[in-house]
């Protein structure tokens, strides 16, 4: 785990600042994240971190702006 993004993500829920903090469980085969692999994003879609792939960070920042990722 990255302990950057968990204190980042600390510092935002003390302030009351939303985000989604996701973190790869599993994968398939072509993926390029490995379990572990973590992101942090702001309701503003601020991205921090990595997930792999193309279609993940649109995906999430997506779903963080929507309020369902």
């Amino acid at each position: 785990m990255r302990a950057d993004l968990l204190q980042l993500a600390a510092e935002l829920a003390r302030k009351e600042v939303p985000f989604v903090l996701a973190i790869v469980t599993s994968r398939r085969p072509a993926s390029s994240a490995q379990p572990g692999d973590m992101a942090l994003v702001t309701a503003d879609g601020e991205f921090h971190g990595w997930l792999g792939g193309g279609w993940t960070r649109p995906t999430l920042v997506g779903g963080a702006r929507a309020g369902r990722a």
